[in-house]
């Protein structure tokens, strides 16, 4: 035996080291290093604890501990992360230079298993990340801030990669995102899942890009909807990678769906059309289609027990078409206020006193319009059901009130029609109120049938 075969472990101490790759072109200069070699049963294990310069505390702390087993092919190498700067090797190696865009600091592990050749068998990542910011400008005119990123990852040689769970938090918002594939093929599928606990409606503008503002969702989650919050958001999407002939790599996304909660949401649908407010309900993206089902909420002073909204062209830029279907129940006023105005626009068709309408009210409104932004009355389709009771229609018969009730209110296929039993300038009827929204070309405007007593006044207006 020599002196050499007894020595167990070498320490270095706060060295300098100079390291040249000749291969890859490329001198490390390391200020400071602690370097151990210990032998042990199973083989050979190494540590370093380097000291790199450039982190937010003008530090970069990187211990790593590699093990080799005797006559292995193999080895494993443990890295600790502090305040890592990823400049370091941005600036090493061009095809990590679209990190030198983002200012982020990490700390955490990667367990790794490499030959000895150095090639990656398998990968751990644990990656954690404070206070930094990301800038994306292809999507986002000013860099993005965030408080924290967390990165829990797996990659092994086959090219199988997985991302466990990256959760990014900004403000109020924390984005959960998980996705896994096999990256060994020239054509592959991510499939992608984004879940978020809890979205304020005014925290949705900051996120969205400001390149992707010409389609209708934006229009319709940004613009339309206020207040409020998204809850238990889960977005699912397959991100489709195909590499051709000539190496040229394009990247497509099919199979969007979303499913969503709305709390103390307001949407407004389209002004001057009273918005929804205070609404509470759920939603579904699905095939390009926006589903809303509302289970309460109010319009104006109106109770709605019920909505379902569905609005088709939602990621295009074509024209699509909005089906808005409304439960409500409330001011018999308010209810001819909200079909008066654009885009139902009923005010000139319907020769009524609005200002002095009163009585109760419980309808069914279903409303059919295309999403452009010009809309003209022939475009809206429009039908109102249901029960009307107390009600007072000043003047709608050549002058003379309708009172009482009930009254059934139909409007379709461009007319309007109340029926029931009421009261005919005072004097009880069973009557019939027939007026045509539009009544060029039609034999009359407005009819009305009436089964009551005839009184001299009567019969001499």
């Amino acid at each position: 035996d020599t002196l050499i075969d007894g020595l167990r472990s070498i320490i270095v101490e706060d060295a300098r080291m100079i390291i040249e790759d000749h291969m890859v072109g490329i001198t490390w200069f390391l200020p400071s290093i602690d370097l151990a070699f210990s032998k042990v049963a199973e083989g050979l294990i190494a540590s370093v604890d380097v000291e790199l310069p450039g982190g937010k505390n003008n530090a970069s702390q990187v211990q790593a501990i590699m093990s080799f087993g005797h006559q292995s092919e193999k080895f494993t190498l443990d890295l600790q992360l502090q305040d890592f700067d990823p400049h370091i090797l941005s600036k090493k190696f061009q095809e990590l230079d679209w990190l030198n865009d983002h200012e982020l600091y990490l700390d955490g592990t990667i367990n790794a298993v490499l030959d000895t050749e150095l090639t990656v068998k398998s990968a751990e990542l644990a990656l954690m990340s404070h206070n930094g910011i990301i800038s994306l400008p292809e999507y986002y005119q000013a860099p993005l801030l965030y408080e924290q990123i967390s990165l829990n990852g797996h990659y092994d040689e086959d090219g199988n990669v997985e991302v466990k769970e990256l959760e990014i938090s900004a403000g109020e918002t924390t984005i959960n995102l998980s996705a896994s594939t096999n990256i060994n093929k020239d054509n592959y599928t991510i499939p992608l899942k984004l879940e978020i606990p809890a979205l304020k409606q005014s925290a949705i503008k900051p996120l969205w890009p400001d390149t992707i503002t010409d389609i209708s969702a934006y229009e319709w989650i940004v613009e339309k909807l206020s207040v409020g919050e998204l809850r238990n958001i889960i977005l699912t999407l397959d991100i489709l990678v195909n590499t051709d002939s000539h190496n040229k790599t394009s990247v497509k996304v099919e199979n969007i769906l979303a499913d969503f909660d709305l709390e103390n949401m307001s949407v407004d649908y389209r002004p001057p059309l009273m918005p929804v407010s205070q609404a509470y309900g759920s939603g579904h993206f699905e095939n390009d289609i926006l589903s809303i089902s509302l289970k309460t909420a109010k319009i104006s002073d109106l109770d709605v027990t019920k909505s379902d909204i569905k609005i088709t062209e939602i990621l295009s830029d074509k024209v699509g078409n909005a089906n808005i279907t409304v439960d409500l129940n409330g001011s018999l006023q308010t209810v001819f206020t909200y079909i008066k105005e654009e885009p139902i626009d009923m005010g000139d068709s319907l020769d009524l006193d609005f200002d002095n309408i009163a009585g109760n009210a419980e309808l069914n409104v279903v409303v059919n319009l295309p999403t452009s932004k010009d809309v003209s009355f022939e475009d809206v389709d429009v039908e109102v059901k249901g029960e009307l009771n107390n009600t007072r229609l000043p003047k709608i018969v050549r002058g003379l009130d309708i009172t009482g009730g009930p009254l059934i209110l139909n409007v379709s296929d461009g007319y309007a029609e109340l029926e029931g039993q009421a009261y005919f300038d005072g004097r009880l009827a069973d009557m019939k109120w027939f007026q045509y929204l539009r009544s060029d070309g039609k034999p009359f405007s407005t009819k009305v049938n009436a089964k009551l007593g005839i009184v001299r006044e009567l019969r001499e207006y």
